[in-house]
């Protein structure tokens, strides 16, 4: 082949390729505003909503309070068979 013709190919080979590179970055600059945007969404919301763990104290308030009643309601029965 005509080394100009190979010049010519090779050429326009990597234009091609700089312009796909161009489009890539860009996606990629794009993904990575995205996932920043996310990674400040999600940490919103790890601060605003209650975790796990806020739940203890009141899972116990409530387990206690339900072996009251349960008591209570024991106590009435055996009140009601006598």
């Amino acid at each position: 082949m005509d080394p100009i013709i190979l010049t010519l190919a090779s050429f326009g080979a990597n234009i091609l390729l700089g312009i796909a590179t161009y489009f890539m970055k860009d996606a990629h600059t794009g993904l990575k505003k995205d996932n920043e945007t996310l990674w400040k969404e999600v940490n919103n919301i790890k601060e605003k909503y209650f975790k796990k763990e806020d739940f203890i104290e009141f899972k116990q308030e409530l387990w206690h309070r339900l072996d009251d009643m349960k008591n209570d309601m024991k106590e009435q029965i055996k009140e009601l068979r006598k």
